[in-house]
């Protein structure tokens, strides 16, 4: 990753809602995976800027969602294992990024 300043994750991992209820270890597996593998490949590069994009899934089940709302409750039942392995790779990136450059982690849902 010689040369490489800034890293955007935005991974995602195509699917259907059925796939979240029939595939759910390979699902959650595959999300928090490939989440971990790139911060930790970044951190290991020495890049010290990582922007990690959420997703509609780590929602809860609200009419209307907002940035603040992510935390307020659990993902509906069809994205709960998808949604709960992207919160945990915010809060990876936070501690990352916290404990080895002393930076808050920049967070976007969308």
């Amino acid at each position: 990753m010689n040369g490489i300043d800034v890293v955007f994750q935005l991974m995602a991992i195509k699917g259907s809602t059925q796939m979240g209820s029939s595939k759910v270890a390979q699902q959650f597996n595959s999300f928090l995976l490939c989440n971990y593998n790139s911060l930790e490949a970044a951190y290991q590069s020495g890049i010290d800027r990582f922007l990690l994009v959420g997703s509609i899934c780590q929602y809860p089940n609200l009419e209307v969602r907002k940035e603040d709302d992510v935390w307020n409750g659990l993902p509906s039942a069809n994205d709960k294992y998808a949604g709960i392995a992207k919160r945990v790779s915010e809060i990876q990136a936070e501690a990352l990024y916290q404990e080895n450059y002393d930076k808050q982690a920049q967070k976007i849902s969308n």
